[in-house]
């Protein structure tokens, strides 16, 4: 579906449009070294965490905390009985499969390669919380390798010059539009996130830690408490179906 640029938006994209593809990849390894930090600092940090939901890491937790440059932070906690490996590869390098198992997500597709281990992906969220939390998409921009005894993929929102946001006019028009004819596919609100991402820690033979650290912004006319339900219970359920994932692939 073809989008009409945010105005929010428009300046940037243009600006990007007029890049030589080898100035365009380098303004995304700039944001990516910055994205790799934050997801660092987040990792790094472990004091100050408050608990969400669950309470331990072999049933699944989630715990949250403020960053002063990043917001509200979420952090999931789970054991995966797989290889830290194994599981990198399917969450990470597989992204493009990941809807035939993960009903979270109704679209994901690569966009651009960076770099050997940076690149850009665009993802649809389904609607969370019984659809309280309408469709999301969203185009993240990732940057994986190895941190001490981890393997980390950070990543963060970036502009795409070729999937820009839907306008908060296009958006308003369409749903009054919708009113009236039937069987149109609603577009959706761009989420942000901005900080944050996977992490895998080798515990044992076939077994590892799963992280995901999560700094989101929804858009739209959300309060809080509704965030912070919706990303408590889509941590807690994406666990779930990463450990049924990895079980089914007899991994």
């Amino acid at each position: 579906m073809l989008r009409k640029k945010d105005k929010k938006h428009e300046k940037e994209i243009k600006r990007l449009s007029s890049l030589t593809q080898e100035d365009l990849l380098e303004h995304y390894k700039s944001i990516a070294e910055d994205a790799w930090k934050n997801a660092l600092e987040i990792l790094d940090t472990n004091d100050g965490w408050k608990t969400e939901q669950g309470s331990c890491a072999k049933t699944g937790m989630v715990t949250s905390r403020s960053f002063d440059n990043f917001g509200k932070v979420f952090k999931l906690v789970g054991e995966i009985d797989a290889s830290a490996e194994d599981v990198f590869e399917e969450l990470v390098i597989n992204i493009d499969g990941a809807p035939s198992w993960n009903p979270t997500l109704s679209d994901t597709r690569l966009l651009l390669k960076v770099t050997d281990n940076i690149d850009i992906s665009y993802q649809v969220a389904a609607d969370a919380i019984g659809g309280l939390v309408s469709t999301r998409d969203f185009v993240n921009l990732r940057h994986w390798g190895p941190y001490r005894d981890y393997i980390v993929s950070s990543g963060c929102s970036v502009i795409h010059p070729d999937y820009p946001p839907i306008s908060k006019v296009e958006f308003q028009l369409f749903h009054i539009f919708k009113l009236i004819t039937d069987g149109l596919v609603s577009p959706c609100v761009r989420g942000d996130n901005k900080a944050g991402g996977w992490v895998f820690h080798k515990t044992g033979k076939n077994k590892c830690t799963l992280m995901w650290l999560v700094s989101t912004d929804l858009k739209g006319w959300l309060p809080q408490f509704t965030v912070d339900l919706a990303m408590s219970k889509t941590l807690m359920q994406f666990l779930d179906l990463v450990r049924n994932r990895m079980k089914d692939l007899g991994k």
